[in-house]
């Protein structure tokens, strides 16, 4: 754990994709979701883009880290976690979904 510049400590929520632990700051993580909840598939979409799922009413693009690291092929989505994450792009804040294998700590 370190301090950032307004003596406030970063924390972090760590994950694994196989054998490899990530870390992400825990200020963009909005929810974990461990239970199985439905993807739809989008036509024409990257191949680390595995679809779109409905979150209290809002639309969230899942991307499947594995793939887009190159650590695996697509995911079976089965005993998957995912992370929910505000993330900011050219000044708008965009809510996505990242698949894991596991959650670890904060």
């Amino acid at each position: 754990m370190t301090a950032t510049s307004n003596n406030t400590p970063d924390r972090y929520l760590t994950f694994t994709l196989g054998r490899d632990t990530f870390a992400l700051e825990i200020a963009s993580v909005r929810n974990v979701i461990d239970k199985r909840m439905p993807i739809t598939w989008v036509p024409r979409m990257a191949g680390y883009l595995c679809g779109v799922m409905n979150l209290r009413g809002s639309i969230v693009s899942m991307i499947d880290l594995g793939v887009l690291l190159g650590k695996r092929g697509p995911s079976k989505k089965e005993g998957i976690t995912i992370i929910i994450l505000d993330i900011h792009v050219m000044g708008e804040t965009c809510r996505i979904g990242v698949l894991a294998d596991d959650v670890l700590d904060v």
